[in-house]
């Protein structure tokens, strides 16, 4: 079967889609729970604590002392997932989505041990966010987002300029910030033609995602790498669409609520998009990295306006002047950050040249943004008008398909007979 990825992809949603539909609450009211603290995100109002499938949310505004790492016990109250819909926002599922399953309110945390691997990746995480700060200084909080998907000091106009500018996507840690760091792994260490490298890519990337706070895009990047990389051993070409569906079957078979996730949903869309149309594309645009941004654009345009209600008009324009040199300006904070333990005249040298481009790339997103004039607002998008267009579209794909399938195989015959 060609397309067998995507009958596997179909046979897990509609077992996923059964799990969630029969799910039984399963409530209890947690006053005391225990865990690893794997990340760890502090708000305006809060500092969130997530521990395995247990989030814990501290409101008091003091200082725990708790690190990434730390085995902690949290006191507190406790909220029935189910029971947290705030206006038309499903917050419990949302939560469940990114692997949540308790939720607890703290009031006293105790720690009583700590994790030698995960408190070493919290060390080096607050090492180069502070590197970071101090090289960088005003584009300090910029960096630290873009690399390492540390937003909590990120300034809110910084957001908005970004979201206005249509490349807010860069934030979330995904396969343009995975492509860099396979891209280093293979300069330092060469080709990952042997078993050994292969395994030694695979826990890079690993350690890359728990330093970052994982996610579901960047698992799926991860997913798509590996599976790409292991190609080589078993010498068969890939095809994109069928991985892509593996690697959601294999998420979503681990956590059925991942389907519910905007960032799952958008990640995969974005990359099925570009394999089903950007080939589409080339035949008429011989720019390719514009025909892969308005290909990603295919598929998401309408989830991005159904959910949060706004779409900018100039981000494929953001996207090709702006995302080449943010991948430059990702890949040199990766190098002064590896050379500020090194030497600090290098790693000032190298962060001067990464600012003056970073610099001259958050101009033009300013002006770019420009206070969201160019942005389409949009009240309510209907459930059936998603349905009709992506039936549309999708149809169109078949259909495009078809066509260039009977269009080639036209050709050869008459090449044959010429021949």
């Amino acid at each position: 079967m060609r397309r067998l990825g995507l009958f596997v992809l179909a046979m897990v949603l509609v077992l996923s889609w059964s799990k969630v539909a029969i799910r039984q609450a399963d409530y209890n009211e947690i006053r005391q729970a225990s865990g690893l603290v794997t990340n760890i995100v502090k708000k305006k109002r809060s500092t969130n604590y997530y521990m395995g499938n247990l989030l814990a949310v501290d409101f008091s505004g003091k200082d725990r002392g708790v690190h990434i790492g730390d085995m902690v016990r949290v006191y507190g109250k406790s909220s029935n997932l189910d029971d947290m819909v705030f206006k038309d926002f499903d917050y419990g599922r949302h939560l469940r989505s990114k692997g949540i399953d308790s939720y607890i309110q703290v009031s006293g945390v105790e720690i009583y041990a700590r994790s030698g691997l995960y408190s070493k990746l919290g060390r080096l995480k607050d090492y180069c966010i502070g590197a970071n700060k101090d090289m960088y200084k005003r584009y300090g909080d910029i960096l630290n987002s873009l690399v390492l998907g540390y937003r909590d000091d990120l300034d809110q106009d910084v957001r908005v300029n970004f979201r206005d500018a249509g490349v807010s996507h860069v934030m979330a840690i995904s396969g343009l910030h995975i492509s860099i760091v396979v891209a280093i792994f293979l300069v330092v260490f060469g080709k990952v033609n042997r078993l050994e490298r292969l395994f030694f890519l695979f826990i890079s990337l690993m350690l890359y995602n728990i330093l970052v706070g994982g996610g579901p895009s960047i698992t799926r990047a991860i997913g798509l790498t590996i599976i790409g990389a292991m190609a080589y051993f078993v010498d068969r070409r890939l095809d994109i669409i069928n991985v892509l569906g593996l690697v959601a079957s294999i998420m979503i078979l681990f956590n059925p609520y991942t389907i519910y996730n905007v960032s799952f949903q958008l990640s995969f869309l974005a990359v099925l998009s570009i394999a089903i149309y950007s080939k589409y594309l080339k035949k008429y645009l011989y720019f390719n990295f514009l025909n892969t941004c308005i290909a990603a654009n295919i598929l998401t345009i309408p989830l991005v306006l159904y959910n949060f209600k706004t779409f900018s008009t100039v981000g494929i324009i953001g996207n090709i002047l702006v995302l080449p040199f943010i991948g430059l300006v990702i890949f040199l904070d990766m190098v002064s950050l590896v050379a500020y333990c090194l030497s600090i005249d290098l790693a000032l040298l190298v962060a001067c040249i990464n600012e003056a481009i970073l610099r001259s790339v958050y101009y033009f997103l300013e002006r770019l943004a420009n206070y969201g004039v160019y942005n389409i607002e949009v009240r309510h998008v209907s459930p059936v008008f998603l349905l009709v267009y992506y039936g549309l579209v999708l149809g169109l794909a078949i259909f495009l398909e078809i066509y260039y399938i009977r269009v080639n195989r036209t050709y050869k015959l008459e090449n044959n007979k010429e021949n």
